[in-house]
């Protein structure tokens, strides 16, 4: 803009924010009076207030425009003489001292209050801003956590902050924490969706933008400041403004009233963190019905949405990235379908970003596990609890489950030397921390929380003669649990969903070891289980549970289904067996099945080359029902009443698919990996880039933290398929992938600090010059 249009848009703010402070104006608002330009004057019923504005620091300007602002206020006095009058000069920066000085002269021409003030004291008229960004400042920003302070919500310090790499999901565009709020402050910005996994740094990063905006809205490079609200803070609350109002009380800001009305008028960006928090615990009512009361528990969010000012400042939400089934349930769920809206992820530190966050934090980066993810509130974690000092170099060459274990046996022995001491071991460490995941399972997204009481019945379980005091110090310094963000201050949960998903298959593994044990089955029975035991889960418990046959496995398959109805801990067993190939038969003149009923399982995999035939899922809720293999549909499980969200067909068309389902099961959105390697193979390239592009998406863009190898050479020709194997092995060379075998099948893991290579790969592959790229073309 020039000059003249950067005057006119400061007199336009101006004008804006003081129809907001004067908000009981009875009409008298304009910019010519007998033939004269004014900048505003405005009645509030009482007072009439004229306004006049510049950018101008010239003694004579400043004269100038209030002789005509008292000029006009005795022209007003005549057409009204009931009405008291004040004149307001308001300069873009502080007012100059000659500026100043000229208050009491014109307070005496015009015989009423002159007030002479830079345009940020005008706005805290509106609301006291700065006050505000103060108390905010010292409020925890979701689920962020200190580890260095004892007290994980005292205020980390801004400079150990690693800006992670934010990418936009459609452009594969990336971008910096500055350039974020680049984004949120541009004219018409719209909305922005920010979405990653558990301890990836959403919160993180939200507080680095919020902090990012209050500097700049503090050196007066923006009008408008930010406003942050923790969701989990709202959780029931439907209506926006009660929401900033019970903001304000929380932080200890005494003008909750004003804070609305700042928001309403677009004097705020708003930075909403953790949708994903207020989610309800319980789905019910077949596919449509999970959609629903998703969609209920976003109404907050999505009402903020719909009455915000987007055309006037931005909207930034944040939120874990696989809570909602589909993109168009998340837009629709959140309000934002039709809307402008940059949809963005956040991807995991890279291998310099992790290295000058350890050293940030004071941690030698030595060695870190390929296999760890990268989430930086895991690494952090491990780094500060010391977790790593005794494995380093020891474990680069194990598998994902395998190091998980390792990890639980250096946690088991660093904190057993506690426990030692009031008579109990290490073994009895590591099966209480087990105990505890087991128990975990029965909250809703399976880490936590877990009462102190809790956990303190759970050791004495464990370790009888512990006495209460001794246990309740010990369990508030316990590795692998910290503290949760709800207001309960000795609530714990797992640090990180990898962990407690290693820990899960304590208990499993006990089971099928001795699936008569009176107190493993009312654990399991008496226990309403909602998390089912993830990959890592199922591998610790098939390679430890290898001495039992395979009619062990189906008898406490059976044993679950018929005794204690654990929809989950089925799912688990269910998962080891596919992992044996073994399925799930029974012997000759055995009828009996097994039946797993009434669950809320996440994913459930369904092997046609595996005889599963004696197995039923009867009216459980299914979010992704994945398909496999090449053999009858007589192989697969029976499905009855059941309601699937989505599924992943492998290559079956739609009929097929509800063919092999049954009449009686109902399912959502069909997904065909066969139509997106199609898609790529009509691309004029060499076969070999095409079947790069291909795993490469089926790696990182698919839902999933790996992908079984079988699953690359779906859709594929017989001449791209023959390309498969040396492009997994040059992918494992520049170190984006690496495999490990979980049972009798080998599995890929993406390295996620490579995200930004493959979406640059993705988005352009024959002007790409990556190594990787080069060695696939040389094939």
């Amino acid at each position: 803009m020039n000059g003249r249009e950067v005057s006119e848009h400061f007199e336009s703010e101006v004008r804006r924010v003081a129809r907001l402070i004067f908000s009981d104006n009875q009409g008298y608002s304009g910019e010519i009076h007998e033939g004269r330009e004014r900048d505003g004057y405005f009645d509030d019923g009482e007072t009439v207030h004229i306004i006049e504005v510049t950018r101008n620091t010239a003694k004579s300007k400043a004269e100038g425009d209030l002789d005509k602002s008292v000029e006009l206020k005795k022209n007003l006095q005549r057409e009204c003489p009931d009405k008291n009058y004040k004149i307001w000069f308001i300069t873009e920066k502080e007012p100059t001292a000659d500026q100043a000085g000229l208050r009491e002269i014109y307070r005496k021409k015009a015989r009423c209050p002159v007030v002479i003030m830079s345009f940020r004291s005008f706005e805290q008229k509106l609301v006291d801003a700065p006050h505000y960004l103060s108390c905010r400042n010292d409020y925890k920003f979701g689920s962020v956590r200190n580890l260095v302070s004892e007290d994980q919500y005292f205020p980390m310090e801004r400079d150990v902050f690693v800006p992670l790499q934010v990418t936009d999901q459609a452009t594969c565009r990336s971008f910096s924490t500055s350039e974020l709020a680049d984004i949120i402050t541009s004219e018409n910005a719209g909305a922005c969706l920010l979405l990653g996994p558990y301890g990836s740094g959403k919160s993180m990063t939200l507080r680095e933008v919020f902090f990012e905006l209050k500097g700049r809205y503090d050196s007066r490079r923006i009008t408008k400041f930010p406003l942050h609200l923790n969701l989990r803070d709202h959780v029931g609350q439907s209506n926006p403004a009660s929401a900033i109002y019970d903001h304000a009380v929380q932080i200890g800001f005494g003008q909750g009233d004003k804070l609305v009305r700042a928001w309403r008028a677009g004097q705020v960006h708003v930075l909403l963190d953790g949708f994903d928090e207020i989610a309800s615990s319980r789905f019910r009512g077949g596919v449509e019905g999970m959609r629903l009361v998703r969609k209920n528990a976003m109404t907050l969010v999505r009402n903020f949405v719909q009455e915000h000012p987007l055309q006037r400042s931005g909207v930034i939400i944040s939120g874990r990235q696989n809570y909602f089934g589909s993109e168009g349930e998340c837009l629709d769920s959140l309000g934002l379908r039709g809307r402008k809206c940059n949809i963005l992820t956040l991807s995991e530190f890279d291998e310099e970003q992790l290295f000058q966050y350890l050293k940030k934090v004071g941690i030698d980066p030595k060695f870190i596990p390929e296999w760890i993810p990268s989430r930086p509130l895991l690494v952090g974690y491990l780094a500060h609890k010391k977790i790593l000092d005794k494995a380093l170099g020891g474990l680069s060459d194990v598998s994902a489950a395998e190091g998980w274990d390792y990890l639980l046996d250096m946690i088991a022995e660093r904190e057993g030397e506690q426990l030692e001491e009031l008579g109990g071991s290490r073994e009895d460490l590591r099966k209480y921390i087990e105990r505890l995941a087991s128990r975990a399972r029965c909250t809703v997204d399976g880490r936590g929380p877990l009462s102190l009481q809790e956990m303190v019945d759970t050791l004495k379980e464990v370790l009888p003669t512990v006495p209460d005091e001794t246990a309740q110090q010990l369990l508030l310094r316990m590795a692998g649990l910290t503290s949760t963000s709800t207001d309960d201050d000795d609530s714990r949960e797992f640090v990180d969903d990898d962990l407690v998903d290693a820990a899960r298959a304590g208990d499993v593994v006990r089971f099928i070891e001795n699936n008569y044990d009176e107190d493993l089955v009312c654990l399991f029975r008496d226990g309403d289980l909602m998390a089912v035991g993830g990959d890592i889960c199922k591998s610790i418990v098939e390679k430890k549970t290898q001495d039992s046959s395979s009619g062990k496995l189906l008898a406490s398959l059976v044993t679950v289904s018929d005794k204690i109805g654990s929809a989950s801990l089925c799912n688990d067993i269910y998962g080891v067996m596919l992992l044996r190939k073994t399925g799930v038969v029974s012997e000759a003149g055995d009828m009996s099945r097994a039946v797993i009923k009434d669950g809320y399982l996440k994913e459930v995999e369904v092997d046609l080359d595996l005889d599963c035939s004696s197995l039923t899922f009867s009216q459980c809720l299914i979010q992704v029902l994945e398909i496999g293999g090449s053999g009858p549909f007589s192989n697969a499980p029976s499905f009855h009443a059941c309601h699937i969200e989505r599924v992943s067909s492998g290559g079956l068309s739609w009929d097929q698919v509800k063919s092999m389902l049954g009449e009686d099961t109902d399912f959502g959105e069909v997904v065909d990996d066969g139509e997106t390697v199609s898609g790529l193979r009509k691309l004029d390239l060499q076969d070999g880039l095409k079947v790069l592009l291909t795993v490469l998406r089926k790696l990182y863009i698919q839902a999933g933290k790996g992908r079984k190898e079988s699953a690359f050479f779906r859709g594929l020709g017989a001449k791209e398929k023959a390309y498969v194997p040396d492009v997994l092995k040059l992918l494992a060379k520049h170190e984006f992938s690496h495999k490990y075998t979980a049972g009798q099948r080998d599995v890929w893991m993406p390295n996620r600090a490579k995200k930004e290579d493959v979406m640059s790969i993705l988005g352009a592959p024959e002007q790409s010059n990556h190594p990787l790229v080069n060695d696939v073309k040389e094939l």
